[in-house]
């Protein structure tokens, strides 16, 4: 299921809290699945689901971001998103595509 993979999307519930904890747990499974040990070799998206439920939101995106930063993923590779809105799932997939097709890139250089 991970092996080959180019990228990896980790997805939270920006209304449970829990959901956003459980994040590292994911992180390193990926990494331990595929053998990786750093970013470069592991390139990560992050997405929050749920940005439409302003009223439930149990997690900040400031403390999000600095969750990034201290886990080596690019605040530009984070996006809140809706499902019901439709806000910013593009986005978010056309990153994955970008940051998959550019280390499958480097793999085979």
């Amino acid at each position: 299921m991970y092996r080959g993979a180019d990228a990896c999307i980790l997805v939270f519930d920006l209304c449970n809290g829990s959901s956003f904890e459980n994040l590292p747990f994911w992180k390193n499974e990926f990494l331990l699945q595929t053998e990786s040990s750093s970013r470069l070799d592991s390139p990560f998206v992050l997405v929050g689901t749920k940005s439409d439920c302003l009223e439930e939101l149990d997690i900040q995106r400031d403390v999000v971001l600095t969750w990034c930063d201290s886990n080596g993923i690019d605040r530009n590779c984070y996006f809140e998103t809706s499902a019901r809105t439709g806000d910013y799932v593009n986005e978010a997939f056309d990153c994955v595509v970008d940051m998959a097709m550019k280390h499958s890139f480097r793999q085979s250089v």
